[in-house]
């Protein structure tokens, strides 16, 4: 796994422009493509990418929350037409509209009664 602060931390401290590694003809058989690499990998580049990837796990965790409210509402949905369906007064389901967490728990009640008369 990546330490992404010791990462972010050595390319904020690294130098602009400095050499990274020495990309001289003698001190390796690949040294264009070292020199490449060093001329792309720089510490603005990385820290970047950082930023990127931070961006993309707070987009991830906002769009996990917006998939499990919209399960709850779904579930909420579901009872209240089952509510509707078995002739409850409208007045006693827009109690339940108006308070979320009673229709959880109407629901939840619902859904274990519903399992203990399913063989």
């Amino acid at each position: 796994m990546i330490d992404e602060q010791e990462l972010r931390e050595l390319a904020e401290a690294a130098e602009k422009d400095g050499d990274h590694i020495y990309t001289n003809p003698r001190d390796s058989n690949k040294w264009r493509d070292i020199e490449a690499w060093v001329n792309v990998a720089s510490p603005a580049v990385v820290t970047a990418l950082l930023d990127e990837l931070a961006t993309l796990r707070q987009e991830r965790t906002a769009w996990r929350v917006t998939a499990e409210n919209a399960e709850k509402d779904a579930a909420r949905w579901k009872h209240l037409e089952y509510m509707y369906g078995r002739g409850i007064p409208m007045e006693t389901i827009s109690h339940y509209i108006a308070r979320p967490e009673r229709l959880d728990y109407s629901a939840e009640l619902h859904q274990e009664h519903a399992a203990k008369e399913t063989p």
